[in-house]
């Protein structure tokens, strides 16, 4: 598995911090939906996107209308993101999820935040069925619906 993470942004240190994982479909219009279910107590966040599986759709085509690689794409629509949810204090972690398997992808970022709480639009569930089986053994993934329109890819 080769899940690329960046640094937090910044260190934040509270007893009330909450850390939350949410995946990202940009290839959906309610491949966001994930975003609704952040709340101001989720100091640290993570924010995951898959450059593999039916997910990564709009990024790789993105990429190629751009003439980008798939992972410089993915890495541009997670900061379009990333500003999106900032809050001061709050620490924001990108991670693109590159090996060959979507759901053992989430599952090895989910591994490494035993505490977390992981937020995975319905769209991504319905769309990979590995990523579903990945899942399945977490009792604390919620499965968010609703409909956000995807973040344009810009550059």
């Amino acid at each position: 598995m080769t899940a690329q993470m960046t640094p937090p942004a910044q260190e934040v240190t509270s007893s009330n911090s909450t850390t939350a994982i949410l995946l990202l479909d940009p290839t959906s219009p309610g491949g966001e939906a994930a975003l609704s279910g952040l709340t101001p107590d989720d100091t640290d966040v993570v924010l995951v996107t898959l450059v593999t599986g039916p997910c990564s759709d709009a990024i790789r085509a993105y990429a190629l209308g751009e003439g980008l690689d798939l992972s410089t794409a993915a890495w541009m629509y997670l900061s379009q993101v990333q500003d999106k949810v900032s809050l001061p204090g709050r620490t924001i972690e990108l991670v693109v999820a590159t090996g060959p398997d979507a759901g053992l992808e989430l599952d090895l970022v989910m591994s490494q935040r035993p505490d977390s709480r992981v937020l995975v639009p319905r769209s991504a569930m319905t769309a990979d069925r590995y990523l579903r089986a990945a899942v399945a053994h977490r009792t604390d993934v919620a499965v968010i619906d609703g409909v956000r329109n995807a973040m344009p890819l810009s550059a």
